[in-house]
């Protein structure tokens, strides 16, 4: 639709009303940077009067001297790209922050050419962006805590890092963190930053003793040690002055309830401790407090868990060095009486030979079967508690014997594969296998209702691997146990934990049972 001149010129008069009273700074000048426009916002943006007429001014006249270099590099920006674009900052009102943004853009479609520039206070913007990227890095920082619950690693080395993390977070020019000494009364310095060596010396061990260390260890918190203990923080202040402290914090972290580290940051600036920054110091600290504590416990469980595994294989080698005994004693001895007896047996139907009636020599027959039946229940028994085989002939022979004497005269059919087998085994190793085995079988004899058994034994590297598994009537590994079974389980599980291998059950019921357990095969086993 066309405008004639009249209407245009009412538009525009429309169009410069409105703009006097918009927040942004408006401003219209020529190619002299000669103002042709300037709104309300504009003037008072420079501190000069809003009902002041400035139209036809130069800018340099209006604008503070010390801006002037704002205004060249508008007018190479003009010159170069007919474009400009700049933030200016500036403190205002002491603590306060102002920014501005200037855009400007040069038209060309009229003569003389004219530059339009807008001027819009962006501090609201330029604060949430600062928040955010603040509360990014700091969440960057939780998350780089709590990754280190999935690293093994030590909790020196751990907290070093992370401290050394916070102090670069808040651009902090020195740390040092203190470990408790088992006295109680001093602590030693670990590890630090920006501190120089004749300054080590002096702090390398302090006393827990004094206020500025007994706040530290009493409070489960970040502390502003110059605010909170103003007047013991000047009584070392050369230090920090020498090394360029404004502010020191300070926190404690505990293990199992105890203090056993502290921790100094000091900060160049001390616009940096706010309630936004304790919030998060203590955030972090607590955060950090928890891993190290995770990784304490996690640590001690290791240890126990060690000492248990060390107590258990202790206790397996008593019990198979006390079967050894028993079985030797048992074989030996009770083959030589049952042999002396059947000497003297002998001896006493040679005397009553012309004598001894039928009735005697049939005492005597049964009398000597029957220590024929103990000596064969004592090998058999012997065997069990320690067989001779598998120190003769080897690991597969034995359970191959156990097999034919006690399984499969039960009426079970046993299909049993050796692979990998070329040499023998360390014997801790073959005895628990062994055990493992001979367990397993004789819970199948006992309790499977089995059919049909299952036994591999394949050698590879680094582990033996042994699976036994049943066509029986299976179970529910989490409530059909009774308790004699869960405790054979269990033994069989710690035999196994005892020289670092691994136990499986899987069973369901109506559908058998497999277990499977790996062996390490190397040098502790040896």
């Amino acid at each position: 639709m066309a405008v004639n001149k009249e209407e245009g010129t009412r538009i525009l008069q429309t169009i410069l009303e409105a703009l006097k009273h918009t927040g942004d700074g408006i401003l219209i000048n020529d190619w002299n940077e000669k103002i042709i426009y300037c709104n309300r916002s504009f003037v008072s943006g420079l501190g000069l009067d809003p009902e002041g007429n400035y139209k036809g001014k130069n800018l340099r006249d209006i604008v503070p001297p010390h801006l002037h270099s704002i205004l060249d590099e508008f007018r190479a920006g003009m010159l170069s790209c007919g474009r400009y674009s700049k933030k200016l900052s500036a403190d205002v009102d002491g603590d306060r922050k102002l920014t501005i943004h200037i855009l400007s853009t040069l038209i060309r479609s009229v003569e003389p050419n004219i530059a339009v520039s807008v001027i819009r206070d962006v501090t609201e913007i330029e604060d949430a962006r600062a928040k955010l990227e603040v509360r990014s890095k700091e969440l960057a920082l939780l998350n780089e805590i709590y990754s280190f619950s999935n690293i093994k690693q030590d909790l020196k080395e751990i907290l070093i890092s992370m401290m050394d993390r916070i102090r670069q977070h808040y651009e902090g020019i020195t740390f040092a963190i203190y470990k408790m000494n088992e006295d109680g009364l001093t602590a030693s310095l670990i590890s630090s930053y920006g501190i120089g060596e004749k300054y080590i010396e002096i702090i390398k061990t302090i006393y827990t003793t004094s206020p500025i260390q007994q706040a530290i260890l009493s409070k489960d918190r970040v502390i502003i040690l110059d605010d909170e203990l103003s007047e013991e923080m000047r009584k070392r202040s050369w230090i920090r002055d020498e090394l360029g402290i404004a502010k020191t914090l300070a926190f404690n972290f505990r293990l199992r309830g105890n203090v056993v580290f502290f921790a100094y940051v000091g900060l160049s600036d001390d616009r940096l401790i706010g309630k936004d920054t304790i919030r998060f110091l203590n955030l972090a600290r607590d955060q950090l407090n928890s891993l190290l504590e995770r990784i304490y416990l996690l640590d001690e469980l290791s240890k126990r868990e060690a000492e248990l595994k060390g107590l258990a294989a202790k206790l397996f080698t008593s019990v198979e060095n006390e079967r050894r005994e028993i079985a030797m004693a048992l074989h030996d001895e009770t083959e030589q009486y049952i042999a002396a007896s059947n000497m003297e047996l002998d001896l006493l139907e040679s005397r009553l030979s012309g004598e001894c009636s039928a009735e005697v020599r049939e005492l005597i027959e049964s009398i000597r079967s029957k220590l024929n039946h103990i000596s064969a229940s004592a090998k058999k028994i012997s065997s069990a508690l320690r067989p001779a085989m598998l120190e003769d002939l080897g690991l597969t022979a034995a359970i191959q014997w156990f097999v034919d004497q006690f399984v499969s005269n039960n009426g079970i059919e046993v299909d049993f594969e050796v692979v990998g087998f070329d040499e023998r085994l360390p014997e801790k190793v073959e005895l628990c296998i062994y055990r493992v085995a001979q367990e397993a079988l004789t819970n199948i004899i006992k309790h499977a209702e089995a059919s049909r058994v299952s036994i591999k034994l394949t050698k590879g590297y680094p582990d033996v691997i042994l699976i036994v598994e049943d066509n029986g009537k299976g179970f529910d590994t989490s409530t059909e146990l009774g308790l004699r079974d869960k405790l054979g389980l269990a033994g069989m599980r710690e035999r196994v934990s005892s020289i670092g291998g691994t136990l499986s059950i899987r069973s369901s019921p109506g559908k058998g049972t497999r277990i499977r357990a790996t062996f390490p095969v190397g040098d502790e086993n040896e």
